[in-house]
């Protein structure tokens, strides 16, 4: 999903500010914020990530250096400023190490989160690429493939 806006007359219209984060945060109790990732919240990311290793700190803050850079993705559900849910855009492009912390999963935390990785990334694209375009992705520099743990359980 993205955000994308057609008005009543059908004419397209494209935000390239940060309020694709504020719209989807519409609805939701004023204790939780959706925003992007940084440098503050990597060791917290890496405590969680399934394949953790030795260089896997230093590869998630560079990732999370991209995105805060140039290319977006990398983004966090906080609930009281404490971040339960994420997930991060490697420097391939793809996406993964989506996560919500147990306490707060079966909200949809998940789903706004990955959500607001492809409309931070989308927004980012239309902003390098100075247009916006009705077809999905279509303004992404590479294909959105996102990767998934074989055993994982839907929740």
């Amino acid at each position: 999903m993205w955000i994308h806006h057609q008005n009543q007359n059908g004419d397209e219209t494209c935000n390239t500010s940060t309020q694709g984060f504020y719209e989807l945060s519409k609805g939701l109790p004023s204790n939780v914020a959706i925003r992007s990732l940084n440098q503050n919240d990597a060791e917290l990311v890496d405590s969680r990530w399934e394949y953790r290793s030795d260089g896997s700190l230093s590869m998630i803050r560079r990732m999370i250096r991209a995105s805060e850079e140039t290319y977006g993705g990398c983004v966090g559900l906080f609930v009281n400023d404490a971040l339960v849910s994420w997930l991060c855009r490697y420097l391939d492009g793809t996406l993964g190490m989506l996560w919500t912390e147990y306490a707060h999963r079966k909200k949809g935390y998940a789903a706004l989160v990955l959500m607001a990785a492809v409309s931070d990334i989308r927004k980012r694209s239309k902003e390098r690429n100075g247009g916006c375009t009705s077809r999905p992705l279509a303004n992404t520099d590479e294909p959105m493939v996102s990767y998934i743990v074989d055993s994982n359980q839907a929740s």
